[in-house]
C-alpha cells in the first residue's frame, strides 16, 4: 500500500486510539487445544506450535471431576465447560473454568453445576449461553453464563421430541440450535433472547440414517451430520427461519467405515471425518454450495478407537484413546493443498487416559487482535494493512485471520470498519 493511504489510516487509527475503548478477557495467546480424558478425569491442555506440534502447558493436565465426556468453549476463549458422565442414574456434572492467558484451567466458585443425565455433547454459544444435551432424559439443558456462574434458562430443560438426543451444534451467530438423534432425525430451535429454545417449523428434520456429531460451517450456511453405519455425511442448507433442506446430492459417501465424529477448517474449506470402525479421518472438500466431495488419498489410519477432530487451516488434530498401535494421544497432521495429510513427527501427543472431546482456540479468529497481545493497536493496524486481500479472495492465512472480522475469507476495506469497533489502544 502506497504511503499516502498509510498515512490517511494512520490518522484514522490515532482518531480511533482517541475515542474508542474495549475491555479485554483472559483468553490464551497461543493457538491452544484443550483434550478432555474421560478415564483419568482431566483436561489437558497443549500450545500448538508453529510447526503443529503440541506443547502441554505447566500445570496440566487439570483435574475436571469424573468421567469428563465433552468440552466446549466461549467465543473469546475466556470460559471453558466440560460435562461429566459419572455423577448419578438421574444428574451429572458441568463443570465452568476461567482460562488463563496461558491456557491454564481454574474452576469458577460455584463449579460444578448439575445438568441432565448422559450429557453426551455440549455447545457454548456466542451470545453466552450453554447447551447440554441429556441422552437418556431426552431433553436439553440450557444455561447463561453470568459472570462466574451458569443459571439456568427460563423453562428448560427442553423436550426434544425424538428419543437419545446424541450430539448437539448451535450456529456461529447463536441464532439456533441442533441435535441429533442415535435413531435417526434432527430437532432445530430458535433461540430467544433469554436463551430459552422455542422449536423451528417442521422440527424434527429427516435424516436417512444413525445421528452421530453434527457440524455447522463457520458461515453458518450448511449443517453436516456423520451418519454412522451408512458410512456417509448428510449435509443441509440451513434457511433464514432456521428450517433445514437437504443439500443436492445428500448424503456424501465419506471414504471410510462408520462416520461418527466431524471436524472442519476455519475456512471452511475441508470438511474431516472421523470413522470408528475403518479406524480412519479423512477430508472431504466443500464446494461453494456446501456440497461434499471424499478427497482421493486423503485417508490415514488412526487406531482402534479414533474420536475426535478439530482443526486450523493449517493443521488438523484428531484423539486416539486405544492403547493399541499408534497409541494414546492426539495424532496431529499437517492440511496439505487439495486436503491430503501428513502425519506430524511426534504423533500421538501424550494425553491422559481415554482422551476424547477436544476444542481449539485460535487467538487469531477476527477479533483484530493480530498480535495476540490482548489489545487492538496501532501495531494491528500494520500488520492489517500487510494482510489485505482483493475482496472475495476465498482465502485468508491463519496469521491474517484475526483481521477477517466478517468473517468472509478475504481482509479488505469492510473489515477496517470492524477494526475500528475494535480498536482499544494499547495496555
Amino acid at each position: 500500500m502506497n504511503g499516502k493511504y498509510r498515512t490517511a489510516y494512520g490518522t484514522l487509527l490515532a482518531v480511533m486510539a482517541a475515542i474508542c475503548t474495549q475491555p479485554t478477557h483472559a483468553q490464551p495467546v497461543l493457538p491452544t487445544l484443550f483434550v478432555g480424558n474421560n478415564v483419568s478425569d482431566t483436561i489437558s491442555v497443549y500450545t500448538v506450535n508453529a510447526d503443529g506440534t503440541l506443547d502441554q502447558i505447566p500445570g496440566s493436565p487439570f483435574a475436571a471431576g469424573a468421567d469428563v465426556q465433552a468440552l466446549a468453549l466461549s467465543a473469546d476463549g475466556s470460559k471453558l465447560a466440560a460435562t461429566n458422565a459419572g455423577k448419578s442414574v438421574n444428574f451429572e456434572e458441568l463443570w465452568l473454568f476461567d482460562v488463563a492467558d496461558s491456557g491454564a484451567l481454574t474452576p469458577v466458585p460455584n463449579a460444578p453445576f448439575l445438568t441432565g443425565d448422559a450429557p453426551l455433547s455440549l455447545a457454548f454459544s456466542a451470545t453466552g449461553f450453554v447447551y447440554a444435551p441429556s441422552a437418556f432424559r431426552d431433553e436439553v439443558w440450557a444455561f447463561e453464563n453470568v459472570g462466574e456462574t451458569l443459571v439456568l434458562v427460563p423453562g428448560a430443560p427442553f423436550p426434544t421430541g425424538p428419543v437419545f438426543p446424541n450430539e448437539i451444534a448451535v450456529a456461529p451467530d447463536g441464532a439456533f440450535v441442533y441435535t441429533s438423534h442415535l435413531f435417526g432425525g434432527i430437532s432445530g430451535w430458535r433461540v430467544e433472547a433469554n436463551g430459552a429454545l422455542t422449536l423451528l417449523p417442521g422440527s424434527p428434520f429427516s435424516n436417512p440414517g444413525d445421528g452421530f456429531e453434527l457440524l455447522i460451517s463457520p458461515d453458518g450456511k450448511n449443517l453436516y451430520l456423520g451418519q454412522g453405519l451408512s458410512h456417509d455425511i448428510a449435509g443441509y442448507t440451513i434457511n433464514a427461519n432456521g428450517t433445514l433442506t437437504p443439500l443436492p446430492g445428500s448424503p456424501f459417501s465419506s471414504g471410510g467405515s462408520s462416520a461418527v465424529n466431524l471436524g472442519m477448517t476455519p475456512s471452511g474449506e475441508f470438511l474431516f471425518v472421523v470413522h470408528v470402525v475403518s479406524e480412519t479421518v479423512t477430508t472431504m472438500a466443500r464446494a461453494a454450495d456446501g456440497t461434499l466431495s471424499f478427497v482421493p488419498g486423503s485417508s490415514q489410519f488412526i487406531g482402534s478407537d479414533a474420536r475426535k477432530a478439530v482443526a486450523s487451516d493449517e493443521y488438523l488434530f484428531v484423539t486416539d484413546d486405544s492403547s493399541i498401535d499408534p497409541g494414546v494421544g492426539v495424532m496431529a497432521y499437517r492440511i496439505e493443498d487439495g486436503g491430503l495429510l501428513t502425519l506430524i513427527s511426534g504423533s500421538p501427543f501424550s494425553a491422559g487416559s481415554r482422551p476424547q472431546d477436544m476444542v481449539l482456540f485460535l487467538p487469531n479468529s477476527g477479533d483484530g487482535d493480530g498480535d495476540g497481545d490482548g489489545d487492538v493497536d496501532l501495531f494491528d493496524y500494520e500488520s492489517y494493512l500487510n494482510c489485505t486481500t482483493a475482496p472475495n479472495a476465498g482465502v485468508v492465512a491463519d496469521e491474517c485471520r484475526s483481521f477477517d472480522t466478517e468473517p468472509d475469507n478475504d481482509v479488505d476495506f469492510h473489515d477496517l470498519g470492524a477494526l475500528q469497533r475494535f480498536f482499544t489502544g494499547g495496555n
